[in-house]
């Protein structure tokens, strides 16, 4: 990234933004993007593996940088935080970014749907929603 960073042509970039530095790679913030609240289907909870995740989830980012808005800082700083808050606002209201399907097939949860696996040209339920919603408001990658 540099000080003249990207100019998102709409707030659906700069929003999938995030998403498209994981992409290449960059993993650092990849538990900034959801907070697996389980569902248990079928199994009981004393009978799952469902570890809860780490402190370093959606509901923690999004406080986390309302509190960094408030502090000293230059622009690019808060133009990079602008883009993780608006990311994490909307995977907050993303399912599957939100809960996680406990099963006996999966007592440690299904990811968020990344583990309920589809036939076709899209590999699990959680890329299926992904990937319609960057195709209904015709996203593209910035990075």
């Amino acid at each position: 990234m540099k000080e003249n960073d990207v100019n998102f042509e709409s707030w659906y970039e700069l929003a999938c933004w995030p998403d498209d530095l994981r992409n290449t790679g960059l993993t650092l913030f990849g538990g900034w993007h959801y907070n697996d609240i389980p569902y248990f289907d079928g199994i009981s909870p004393y009978d799952s593996e469902f570890q809860p995740h780490p402190k370093y989830n959606a509901t923690y980012i999004l406080q986390e940088t309302l509190k960094l808005f408030q502090e000293e800082g230059g622009m690019f700083y808060k133009s990079l935080m602008l883009r993780f808050f608006i990311h994490v606002m909307g995977d907050m209201h993303q399912p599957l970014h939100m809960a996680t399907r406990v099963t006996k097939k999966n007592p440690g949860g299904d990811r968020g749907g990344n583990l309920f696996q589809l036939r076709g040209p899209v590999r699990n339920l959680h890329a299926l929603w992904d990937q319609v919603m960057r195709k209904i408001h015709k996203v593209k990658r910035v990075i």
